[in-house]
């Protein structure tokens, strides 16, 4: 077998998620809560909560991860959100 010495790095853009991501973050939550013991996936929930957040910006961010180059570009592949909570221990909004 012949190794080429070439070999490209793949390439992903992270940004801030829009409302068009939805769809596929929805599709991300599915396969996660499918492996949960703790959730089940709810379509509906998943998007109303997604939605919520995008339009409250101050209270939590979602970016996701997506492939920039290669036959799969723009596909999303990974998401993390932040998102703030009151906290009663520290008597003021923390991040969870």
């Amino acid at each position: 077998m012949i190794m080429s010495e070439h070999h490209e790095e793949p390439s992903l853009l992270i940004r801030a998620a829009l409302n068009s991501d939805i769809p596929a973050l929805s599709a991300l939550l599915h396969q996660l809560f499918s492996i949960e013991q703790d959730f089940t996936p709810d379509n509906a929930r998943q998007v109303a909560g997604l939605t919520q957040l995008l339009q409250h910006p101050e209270r939590g961010t979602i970016l996701i991860a997506q492939n920039a180059s290669g036959e799969d570009s723009g596909e999303v592949i990974a998401m993390v959100s932040a998102q703030l909570v009151i906290s009663t221990a520290q008597g003021s909004p923390s991040a969870g």
